[in-house]
């Protein structure tokens, strides 16, 4: 948290970082650079705080679903147990549609 919070601020050790590892590969016995099939990307932040969200804002998408465009933004709220990483599987209950 502290990183996305850094704003600029981490953006050039962020860059100091990846440059290190892509011209070291290794430090101290430990390797630095990974196929992204040998690791597994978790959740990117794994307390997030307050998630507001904003529905139907792709008007093609609303006309391909046949709703109509709704007059105002519709907003909605995701719970911080909803975050997944990008290689997990979505849940899918029975009872969803």
């Amino acid at each position: 948290m502290g990183f996305l919070q850094g704003d600029k601020e981490s953006l050039e050790p962020a860059k100091s970082a990846i440059e290190y590892a892509l011209k070291t590969r290794e430090d101290k016995g430990r390797k630095l650079v990974f196929l992204v099939n040998d690791v597994k990307v978790k959740v990117p932040l794994p307390q997030p705080g307050k998630m507001i969200c904003v529905g139907y804002y792709y008007r093609e998408h609303i006309l391909k679903m046949k709703h109509e465009i709704p007059p105002f933004p519709v907003v909605f709220a995701k719970f911080a147990n909803t975050v997944i990483g990008p290689q997990v599987r979505i849940p899918f209950s029975s009872i969803s549609k």
